[in-house]
């Protein structure tokens, strides 16, 4: 096998840094995008460096400003695998 074989069945990853809003939006994002454009073969991991993703979110109302009433964002980082 050559390297460009080689290269081309690696599993691409997506890396974001910062479990706070906007990692946690950008995460969301590239997920959304992967799906939409039925993109296989491709992983987003959201790196936080502490204990709690959203930490900040959570102080000032958890999410439940006016332009998420419905909360399908926050339901959606829910589906997250964190590390």
């Amino acid at each position: 096998m050559s390297t460009s074989d080689s290269s081309q069945s690696r599993k691409r990853r997506i890396a974001v840094f910062g479990g706070g809003a906007s990692g946690m939006f950008a995460a969301t994002a590239a997920a959304d995008y992967l799906q939409r454009y039925n993109i296989v073969g491709c992983d987003v991991t959201v790196f936080e460096g502490t204990s709690r993703t959203m930490s900040k979110v959570r102080i000032s109302g958890g999410g439940r400003v006016s332009a998420l009433q419905d909360l399908t964002i926050i339901n959606c980082f829910n589906q997250f695998t964190y590390t």
